[in-house]
Order: C-alpha cells, then structure tokens, then sequence
C-alpha cells in the first residue's frame, strides 16, 4: 500500500504520536540536565525532622539535608504525627529527583544517630 492510499487520520496519529514521544524525551531530558546542573551547585543545610521535639512542641534541627540550588524540599513528621512535605515551587517541581538524589547520592545525615531517615 503506497503513502498516498492510507488514510489522513492514520498518517496524522503516527505524525503526531511520534511528535508526542520526541517532545517527551527532550522534556524529561531538560528536566533532569536542569536538576543537575541544580544539584551541582547544591548544599548540605540543617532541618528538621519533626522526629524529634521539645516539651512545648517544636521540632529540634536533627538531621542535614541535601537541597540542590534555590530548590528547598523535604519530607517531615508534622506536631500531630502525620507525614508532611514543605518546600518553595522549584522544589515541588524537582521533588522527585531530589528524593532519588538523596537516596543514592546525598544521604540525610543525623545529628543525633547513625540511622538513615
């Protein structure tokens, strides 16, 4: 079957479904490179965990975070028990890699023990 014979609507699906698979993989590949290039220029700061905490309720700084640059992000245990997450938008946006960053780059460090958080 030549081209011209198919259908517009197959041609068009293909057209577009490849159109969709390349914007795709550039996006992802942006996205991770711009996490990079972040993380790159990254630092440990201290936080919170919300694990630990004084008689009058406040959490005590316990643990050093890793936090790519001007991307702020973390998990956190709230004044009720229950698990949190607080950050600025860039680190909402980059919260994925940074928990993958993280896990197998740049582990939290405890102040207090040496178990992982």
């Amino acid at each position: 079957m030549s081209e011209t014979s198919k259908s517009p609507t197959v041609r068009n699906s293909r057209f577009s479904l490849r159109n969709f698979a390349k914007a795709t993989f550039w996006t992802m590949t942006c996205y991770v490179v711009t996490y990079c290039f972040c993380s790159g220029f990254g630092q440990y700061q201290p936080a919170q965990s919300g694990e630990i905490r004084w008689g009058f309720g406040m959490s005590v700084t316990d643990i050093v975070i890793w936090s790519p640059f001007e991307a702020n992000w973390q998990k956190y245990t709230t004044s009720s028990g229950t698990q949190s997450s607080r950050g600025n938008l860039l680190g909402y946006f980059y919260s994925p890699l940074i928990r993958l960053d993280r896990a197998l780059i740049h582990p939290t460090q405890n102040y207090f023990g040496n178990e992982d958080l």
